[in-house]
């Protein structure tokens, strides 16, 4: 077992393998309560839209869906953007076919991802720093 392996929870490791051995590519999405609120419905499209695109691609990527510890204030400060953005992640969770960092474990894990996608945060720079290959997303 890789350290890579032994650093990644058993939980997630267990998910990221195919029934034939092999494993999925493991990818963080990462969204700030910065994007939501400067973008509002369009953050929203966009992180449904991006969900969207990852659940096709669920038989080669595991997805590692992690919202910035500091989406955890949303709710004290746009109930409503908060609602909205936990429909979303309700919504997810269900269909079942990643992971959602309740946690926050990507935080400490960058060099286990194979990709960093989402926003620019201590994460993205981290993984950049683990030589992780980064993706920032934008509004378009």
């Amino acid at each position: 077992m890789s350290t890579e392996q032994r650093m990644i929870p058993e939980s997630w490791q267990q998910r990221r393998l195919r029934e034939d051995g092999s494993e999925k590519k493991l990818m963080v999405y990462q969204v700030t309560i910065a994007f939501l609120l400067e973008n509002r419905e369009e953050a929203l499209r966009k992180i449904r839209d991006n969900l969207t695109l990852m659940k096709e691609h669920a038989d080669k990527i595991l997805l590692v869906f992690s919202p910035h510890e500091n989406c955890d204030q949303l709710e004290r400060i746009d109930p409503e953007m908060h609602e909205k953005f936990q429909a979303i992640v309700k919504e997810y969770k269900a269909q079942d076919f990643g992971i959602y960092d309740e946690e926050h474990l990507s935080e400490e894990l960058p060099e286990c991802f194979d990709a960093y996608y989402g926003d620019a945060s201590v994460l993205a720079h981290r993984s950049r720093n683990a030589h992780v290959p980064v993706m920032i997303e934008d509004i378009v």
